[in-house]
Parts: structure tokens; sequence; C-alpha cells
């Protein structure tokens, strides 16, 4: 639900921007007010699930230690990946000449192929683990990039949904690796996986800046192109 809404994001944006300027961006307070009613409304049950479930926390292994650290890294190094994307794809079209709402759908598309590859890549992961499936959706990304750079017209856009299904689920998977490795830390888990990692990850999109600003942003695409090959390296080291 909430990769859904994400990827309906950039799409809303350019509708509203289109249809009624830069005012008709007010529209987007109402998901947003919507979101913190249902918050409090669930909080007092939030409070009790809390309290029932609080368990007694032990200190981690060594080992288990050295495997959180590199999941760390891979939610990091994929962060980063996930954030160019976002970042630069639209950059990408809008230098090929798209408008807005082509490029929002194109983003939108993008995010959305995410949150179908998250619910597709549970059942299967299950089925034949979790660093299998790592293994293989983040080994693809490199040629995918490299195939969608190179590509143009309705190709591209199925090899971007494409990429999208491949690199959201390292998300979700990589919780649940970090959550089986510290158990009983749930609330810890999360905070460092989605805190740290992806905020750690996001300080990467600042460095392509840089790309950009000196390259262009083709050469940017091309640099990202190559970023998978770290997290996938570091998802070979996994237990």
């Amino acid at each position: 639900g909430g990769n859904i809404g994400y990827g309906l994001g950039p799409l809303a944006v350019a509708f509203c921007l289109t249809m009624f300027g830069q005012q008709g961006l007010l529209l987007l307070w109402g998901p947003g007010l919507l979101v913190g009613a249902l918050f409090l409304w669930s909080l007092p049950w939030l409070s009790r699930h809390n309290a029932i479930t609080a368990t007694q926390q032990t200190s981690l292994p060594v080992a288990a230690s050295s495997a959180l650290a590199v999941v760390l890294g891979i939610v990091t190094l994929g962060a980063c990946v996930h954030a160019g994307m976002v970042t630069y794809v639209p950059l990408y079209f809008s230098a090929r000449g798209e408008d807005a709402i082509i490029v929002g759908s194109l983003l939108s598309l993008f995010l959305i192929s995410g949150a179908v590859g998250t619910l597709i890549a549970g059942p299967v992961s299950d089925r034949i683990g979790h660093k299998k499936f790592l293994t293989f959706s983040m080994g693809i990304l490199c040629p995918l990039i490299l195939a969608f750079l190179r590509s143009s017209g309705p190709t591209s856009i199925v090899i971007l949904a494409v990429i999208g299904a491949c690199l959201a689920p390292m998300f979700s998977l990589s919780l649940v690796i970090a959550q089986t490795l510290m158990k009983g830390r749930l609330g810890a888990t999360a905070g460092l996986m989605t805190g740290l990692g992806i905020g750690a990850g996001g300080i990467g999109v600042t460095a392509l800046g840089k790309v950009a600003d000196v390259w262009g942003v083709e050469t940017t695409m091309d640099v990202i192109s190559f970023l998978p090959l770290l997290p996938w390296a570091l998802v070979l080291l996994l237990p």
C-alpha cells in the first residue's frame, strides 16, 4: 500500500501542476490529513500491541553483528541506486523533450512496478531463499539499466518497469533478514534500515549531483548503471 501511494505521487503532482498550477499542490494536503487522522485513530491499539509483544533484549552474537553490518551496507548502497533513479530518470526524460505529465507517468510506472515486484518477491524469496533472490535481482540491475539507457520508445518503458520491480524488493527483503538477525528488536531494526540505511543512501544523490553538474545527466545515468554492483557484491557476503 505504501509503495503504491509513493508510486502514484509523481503522477498526482504532475496532474495538479498541469491542471491548476502551483496552487493545485494544495490538493495534496487531503491525503496527508487523512493519513494523520488514521494514525491518531490507531495510536491506542498500537500502544496496547507494543505492550503485549515487548520482549527482553539480549546481546547480539558477533556473527550476527557482522551480518547486520553487511545488510546495512546493502540497504545504504541500494538506497543510493534507488534515489538516483528517482531523481535522475525524470531529468533524463525531460532532457529528451518529454512534458511533465509523461515524465510523472514514467516515474510513477517505475515506483508502482517496485510495489508489484515487492509483492512478488515475498512468496518467491520464501521459496528459494532471500539471499538467492537478492543475488539475482541485484545482479541483473546493471545490464538492465545499461539496456534502458541504450533503448527508446516502448522498449525503454518496459525495461524501466522491470528495473523498478527488481530494485524495490531489496528494501523489504533486507529488513526481513535484519529482523531475523536482531530477534526481539523489531523497532530498532526498522529504525536502522529505514532511517540510517535509506537516509545515508540519500547522501549519495548529492555526489551524483556533482557528477551531473560537471558531466551532465546522461553521464550520471551511466554512473548509476554500475552502482548496483556494489550492493550485489555485499549480498554475496551474506551467510
